[in-house]
């Protein structure tokens, strides 16, 4: 057995074909995973802030067995500018679970990147999302240890969900009994009527310079966040139907956006369809602009035929938000962590306020 980690330099419909055809997954099937689509990769690997040479692919001898796409970016670390690296999509080859392969894959990727700090000094921060829930928990942290990184746990991320089919939720989740009922007595859905509704629009390109220079003031009142430069965010924002983004345009200004993505999940007994709320800038808005917009975006999500409407974004809605609109805790969660090579140089210690939109 022969492991070597290369960058991937085929097509998403190659990389599409590969995970179809073996029926790759991203957990152990304990909870539902992501079922990824040709729209989903390209949302990934088509990102412009994404080089060939950062898309990741784990070989044994000559099959391809795991992958990875790897962003870079710069992050504000207490007012500082740093280098940085975002690792999503890590995915493993199901038929060959429980081999190892995502432990060797996330130590190649942690060995990579250190020899390339050693050389260039960049990137400085590496930044993923670690599952607390999943017997894949343990992965990132070991890899850390037997590579001598400093892993940092940074932010506990309790995804909120806006449920519209308790009964669908059941096929794809373990939810226990008691959640059930809650889900069913609080779950009426409710719209906003008010005044503001008429405000809100869809995302075009006109709107994009002012969409980032809210994105990144949001980043910027936090201790850790990601900087994004434009052609990046218009990425996130619209991408072939598959992300889509809602503006609150007052006064010939744009003072807020949500975007979100209709995405589909695995579970053990079927495959439903989702919504995932990734960015709310809300920061310029009253309650009641706030709540036409969210309205607006919950109201799309669910003429999609979504069993659920899932904000990921940090920090969490505020409780007026998921009170109004019934939001209730989802039955996951993950931590936001970070992999620093010099623990001295870039400390996070002091990091309380930390945000990454994109999961």
């Amino acid at each position: 057995m022969a492991i070597s980690l290369k960058s991937w330099s085929g097509s998403i419909e190659e990389i599409y074909n590969l995970i179809v055809n073996d029926s790759w997954v991203v957990s152990y099937n304990e909870t539902s995973t992501f079922d990824y689509t040709p729209e989903f990769l390209g949302w990934y690997m088509e990102n412009p802030a994404v080089r060939k040479d950062d898309m990741l692919v784990l070989y044994d001898d000559d099959e391809l067995v795991g992958f990875c796409v790897c962003v870079r970016r710069n992050y504000l670390l207490n007012g500082e500018v740093v280098t940085g690296l975002f690792a999503t999509a890590l995915s493993v080859k199901s038929s060959d679970l429980r081999k190892g392969y995502g432990s060797i894959m996330c130590v190649e990727f942690l060995k990579k990147y250190k020899a390339l700090y050693q050389e260039t000094g960049e990137p400085e921060v590496l930044c993923y999302f670690n599952d607390d829930d999943r017997p894949t928990s343990y992965i990132f942290p070991r890899a850390n240890d037997d590579i001598g990184v400093t892993m940092n746990k940074l932010q506990k991320v309790n995804l909120q969900a806006k449920i519209f089919s308790v009964e669908r939720l059941g096929r794809i989740e373990n939810i226990k009994p008691y959640e059930k009922v809650l889900m069913m007595i609080t779950g009426k859905y409710r719209r906003y009527k008010g005044e503001y509704s008429q405000c809100v629009e869809e995302y075009n390109q006109r709107h994009l310079p002012r969409c980032l220079e809210l994105v990144n003031k949001k980043s910027a009142a936090q201790d850790f966040s990601p900087i994004f430069e434009q052609e990046e965010l218009g990425h996130y924002l619209q991408y072939k139907g598959f992300s889509n983004t809602l503006v609150f345009e007052f006064e010939n200004r744009v003072i807020g956006l949500i975007q979100y993505r209709i995405i589909t999940l695995t579970g053990k007994k079927t495959t439903e369809k989702f919504g995932f709320i990734d960015w709310l800038c809300d920061q310029e808005l009253s309650k009641n602009q706030a709540k036409a917009l969210i309205s607006a975006c919950l109201d799309k999500i669910k003429s999609a035929d979504v069993i659920a409407a899932i904000y990921c974004d940090m920090p969490i809605l505020k409780d007026t938000y998921l009170k109004y609109f019934s939001f209730l805790p989802y039955p996951r969660k993950v931590f936001l962590s970070t992999s620093v090579f010099d623990k001295d140089r870039y400390p996070f210690d002091n990091v309380v306020r930390s945000y990454e939109p994109i999961s």
